[in-house]
């Protein structure tokens, strides 16, 4: 019985991470989830202020309830619509109707703006 003297070398098992190949990809990714939370963190400075100067002192604990549970509400119908759709072919499902309810809210919050503000009968 002879006895082999070649090397024999293990496989590389380190895989290539994102940051080399899409330095910019991923620069990019996390400035935009940044923003992001900056633009929800404002968003709900800009809540809390509103309901602070808009609802009555002996009202506000209601008002802050119902907005929490339209706001559970909400997130509930999401991840259920995440279950529903949840395969990665049905995921423009998720996308588009989130981008429709962005587009309502906006719309109606600028309804309400204008209405407050007397440009709009």
């Amino acid at each position: 019985m002879k006895l082999s003297t070649e090397k024999i070398e293990a496989p590389n098992l380190v895989q290539p991470s994102a940051w080399t190949f899409h330095p910019f990809g991923v620069i990019c990714i996390i400035l935009f989830i940044s923003a992001s939370r900056l633009g929800r963190w404002t968003n709900v400075l800009c809540t809390q202020q509103l309901a602070q100067s808009c609802v009555h002192p002996e009202q506000r604990s209601m008002f802050a309830g119902t907005e929490a549970s339209l706001s559970s509400t909400f997130g509930l119908g999401h991840w259920i619509a995440t279950v529903v759709w949840g395969r990665h072919d049905q995921f423009h499902w998720i996308v588009l109707t989130s981008l429709l309810v962005t587009a309502g809210s906006t719309c109606l919050y600028g309804l309400w703006f204008m209405r407050r503000r007397g440009s709009f009968a």
